[in-house]
């Protein structure tokens, strides 16, 4: 069950960073380029999509965490999984939601620069992630090759 965890756990964090990367250097300095008029709806839109995309790998993610840390003895490599996870969601709670909700009346130039600027933060956390999760296959394999 754990290593099936963990191979689920880098494939959601592998997605998720895939995608964040994607969000910060397509999207949302494409935000830039939408009229005045249409903003306020564009924004609408992508608000409630990337959420029915992102929000349930997210949560997956966040539970896939728990229950690894549970199988873990709470080992370093583990809190650090962890404690990147907790910082992606505060950084997207904290940071990038009260970001959009100031986006959703209006475009400002300065509010989406410091989306921009804030959302490194997560892409780097989840690149990181990935780093982390990949150590975890590889510990599990090297294991499985040496009890042969």
């Amino acid at each position: 069950m754990y290593h099936a965890l963990i191979v689920l756990e880098l494939t959601l964090s592998s997605m998720l960073c895939g995608l964040i990367w994607f969000v910060q250097v397509v999207h949302y300095p494409l935000f830039a380029l939408v009229d005045a008029e249409s903003f306020k709806k564009h924004h609408h839109q992508h608000t409630k999509l990337t959420t029915f995309v992102v929000l349930p790998l997210m949560s997956a993610e966040a539970i896939i965490v728990i229950v690894l840390l549970s199988y873990s003895s709470f080992d370093s490599m583990h809190l650090l999984s962890a404690g990147m996870l907790a910082a992606i969601w505060l950084s997207t709670f904290l940071i990038q939601v009260p970001l959009h909700q100031k986006l959703s009346i209006c475009f400002d130039s300065k509010i989406h620069k410091r989306l921009v600027l804030s959302n490194w933060l997560r892409t780097a956390l989840w690149s990181g992630r990935v780093f982390v999760c990949l150590y975890f296959v590889s510990t599990f394999m090297e294991q499985a090759n040496l009890g042969k």
